[in-house]
């Protein structure tokens, strides 16, 4: 009977609590809704030290003065944000953009400050770097100063390491411009020399290390012939005076060189590197042979059964060696009792390394060639002598004339654009020729269309710059 009393009690009290009017006093506001667009879209395109400006256009649904509104700008990398980047707190912005190049949002919030409820608005924003894309040119003046230009495709910009260093000039011995990408996608921008060497960054151009810097304890002779990676970039190498010298990018700390890996060996400039692997294959000048390096330890070769050559003896003067489709490299060697030529395949992923080998039956002034360019997408390799391009058909054996320049006009470079990493690829990959030429005080850089039987597309070129010193080097610099 008590339970009957208790269950009574709460159901009259929770009778009375519902019947009790609520008397408060809200004074409830319509929420003044706010919306953000952009002349030109979402997507905003700026380079690098440029002037960023956005005028943004507001909607509100009430009569609010953008005096009583707050604004903030900022930014943040896009998809994996690093922090937040304030940018300005005025309702237009204008700022200078010195962020890396790369993907951000950049964020508007407008605060109604008598509410103070945020409305937010966020742009795609793609930042370029100045020196993003284009042909890093090698240029020599009248003084054997050397400077690096780049080709754009819309601009040629001079003097880049001057400019960006107060005036400091390149060592004079400086011969090589190049890139690499590690597997971060972090670019190295190098201009390799006989006595030294300087790092800059791809961002700025501004120098960063010399050659010592790169060492755990830098070689007493710098004379540093090649920079490469692997094609994953985990791995790097470096050849210094018939040297070999090893690191492992993946390695915790500041990566640097140790000591170079000795041997009874003398290594030429050219690396057959792997896609992934610590591995790359080098050539042995001294001996004529060649030689495998994986993770720091180099070895000969086995020669299995159905070698196409003995690659521990090939006793053949190596001229040139550059890429070919996919996991094979093509080999120009020369043989010094007939002066005879022949180009070795090599493959550095397959069981028998030593692929294939074509004599060379017929190639004009190949004896008298120091331009060479090997192709990633046909078996081809071009060489220049004076005003002449060739380009030899490997499996023919033969090389025809493809193009010549006028009678004042001599090359003094030649490359193809090519991706030299797994991470970097381009539409005209391996179907780009950049060729730089000197005359009459004056060096002039032209771009050809490869067709698919290996011919410049209406047998002409594609671009000319002028306007240059003496072109002694070339490199395609990817986008960052």
């Amino acid at each position: 009977m008590k339970y009957n009393h208790i269950i009574f009690g709460i159901t009259l009290l929770l009778t009375i609590l519902s019947c009790y009017k609520d008397k408060g006093n809200y004074d409830l506001h319509d929420v003044n809704q706010i919306s953000v667009q952009r002349d030109g879209g979402d997507t905003i395109h700026v380079n690098q030290f440029d002037t960023l400006r956005v005028h943004p256009v507001l909607a509100q649904t009430m009569s609010v003065s953008e005096t009583d509104l707050d604004f903030e700008w900022s930014a943040y990398l896009y998809p994996v944000p690093s922090g937040n980047i304030e940018l300005g707190t005025g309702r237009d912005l204008k700022t200078f953009v010195d962020m890396p190049p790369g993907t951000y949002k950049l964020k508007l919030k407008v605060t109604d400050r008598k509410t103070q409820v945020p409305f937010v608005k966020e742009f795609l924003m793609l930042i370029s770097g100045k020196f993003s894309e284009g042909w890093f040119v090698l240029e020599e003046d009248g003084n054997g100063d050397k400077e690096v230009s780049i080709i754009k495709s819309d601009e040629t910009l001079r003097n880049l390491f001057g400019l960006a260093n107060n005036g400091q000039k390149l060592p004079k011995s400086t011969h090589t411009v190049r890139v690499g990408t590690d597997i971060s996608s972090s670019q190295f921008v190098s201009m390799l020399g006989h006595e030294n060497a300087i790092e800059v960054s791809s961002y700025t151009f501004q120098a960063t290390t010399q050659a010592k810097d790169w060492f755990v304890v830098a070689p007493k002779k710098l004379a540093i012939e090649n920079y490469f990676f692997t094609k994953l970039g985990a791995n790097a190498f470096l050849v210094n005076d018939g040297d070999i010298y090893y690191h492992d990018l993946l390695h915790s700390g500041t990566p640097k060189f140790g000591a170079a890996i000795v041997g009874d060996w003398k290594i030429a400039k050219y690396g057959f590197v792997q896609n992934a692997l610590s591995t790359t294959f080098l050539y042995d000048t001294k001996n004529k042979r060649f030689l495998k390096m994986v993770s720091g330890r180099v070895t000969e070769f086995s020669n299995p059964t159905g070698s196409a050559f003995d690659m521990n003896n090939v006793q053949r003067e190596l001229v040139y060696g550059g890429v070919s489709l996919g996991d094979f490299y093509n080999c120009l060697f020369r043989d010094q009792g007939t002066g005879k030529y022949a180009v070795y395949r090599i493959s550095v992923t397959a069981a028998v390394p030593a692929a294939e080998k074509y004599d060379v039956l017929d190639a004009p002034e190949l004896e008298n060639a120091v331009f060479f360019a090997s192709s990633g997408a046909y078996l081809h390799m071009y060489y220049a002598v004076g005003r002449n391009i060739y380009l030899l058909d490997i499996p023919a054996q033969r090389a025809r004339l493809v193009y010549t320049f006028p009678a004042d006009e001599m090359i003094t470079s030649l490359k193809l654009k090519q991706a030299q990493g797994l991470l970097v690829n381009y539409p005209d990959n391996n179907k780009t020729l950049g060729v730089a030429t000197y005359g009459h005080g004056q060096g002039k850089f032209y771009t050809f269309s490869i067709s698919a039987t290996g011919d410049f597309v209406g047998d002409t070129f594609v671009r000319k710059v002028g306007g240059l010193n003496k072109v002694i080097d070339l490199e395609y610099k990817n986008r960052t």
